[in-house]
This record gives structure tokens, C-alpha cells and sequence, in this order.
């Protein structure tokens, strides 16, 4: 696989499912996730960036993005969350990628996968890995095949 993109955002992600805030702290707060991803994301593929204005204004995308493609988001936190709270700690995370890939987060050319990497408390941020091939349940990776056995080398 080729990595095509593959950097840290420092930003401390948290479960939304459980959280009882007000909408708008919690809208501060996904806001605050987006425009750091975004800033990471053009911060490191500056060259290959076009702005895009769009009804919440001006984004940053890729001027050819790099489809079909596998992200994987991984959370670096002190400690694990289960699967359905991984995956909502990340919206804000995914959504911003998939804006800069300038497509849907659901669109089919995009598989996503999530990891966690537990770390030291005060070390956290999101890993953002988007690579090429896509892999899949459809399309797995293809190892290379075993060579030949001859008949001297089965006895």
C-alpha cells in the first residue's frame, strides 16, 4: 500500500454519545476538531490544496483526490474507548477528511477503518492515515504467491 497521507493531529477527542452539553458547546467543540484537522491537512499538503468556498465557508481539499482510498483514524489517547464511541469521538474527524477528499463521508470509493493507540496521560491526538488501494472486505490485500514446491523439497 501507498501512503499517501499520514500525520497527527494534536487534539484531545472525546466520547460525544454520552456527553450532555448544550448543542452549542457541542457545536464549539466540533467546530474546534474541523478547523485543526483542516489546519493539519493543508498545513502538510499545502501544494496539492485548493480552497473551496462552501455554505460554512471557505475549505481546504485536495485538487485531485487520491480515489478510491482507505483512511484510517486512530485515536492516541490514555484510554480506550469500545467500537460505537471510537467511531462518534471521530465524527468531527471524518467528516473534515472526507470534505478535503471532497466527497460524502459515505461515499463507497472511501473505506474507513478506526484504531487506538493508548499513550502516557497528556500525550494524545488523531492519526490520519489515507493510503492507496483501498482494502476491503471486496478487494484484500494480495500477498504474493508461494513459489513452486518441487517433490525433493516436500520430503
Amino acid at each position: 500500500m501507498t501512503d499517501i497521507l499520514d500525520v497527527v493531529v494534536p487534539i484531545r477527542t472525546t466520547s460525544k454519545t454520552n456527553d450532555r452539553d448544550h448543542w452549542r458547546v457541542r457545536a464549539k467543540k466540533t467546530k474546534a476538531e474541523r478547523d485543526a484537522t483542516a489546519c493539519v491537512l493543508c498545513e502538510r499538503h499545502g501544494a496539492a490544496c485548493v480552497v473551496a468556498s462552501t455554505p460554512k465557508g471557505p475549505r481546504v481539499r485536495f485538487r485531485e483526490p487520491p480515489l478510491p482510498c482507505t483512511v484510517t483514524l486512530t485515536r492516541i489517547s490514555e484510554r480506550y474507548l469500545d467500537d460505537d464511541n471510537v467511531r462518534g469521538a471521530l465524527k468531527a474527524i471524518r467528516d473534515e477528511v472526507a470534505a478535503f477528499l471532497g466527497v460524502d463521508d459515505r461515499d463507497p470509493r472511501v473505506v474507513w477503518a478506526y484504531a487506538q493507540l493508548k499513550q502516557k496521560r497528556g500525550h494524545f491526538g488523531v492519526r490520519i492515515q489515507i493510503t492507496n488501494p483501498p482494502v476491503s472486505v471486496d478487494n484484500p490485500p494480495v500477498s504474493p504467491p508461494n513459489p513452486p514446491v518441487s517433490k525433493q523439497e516436500q520430503r
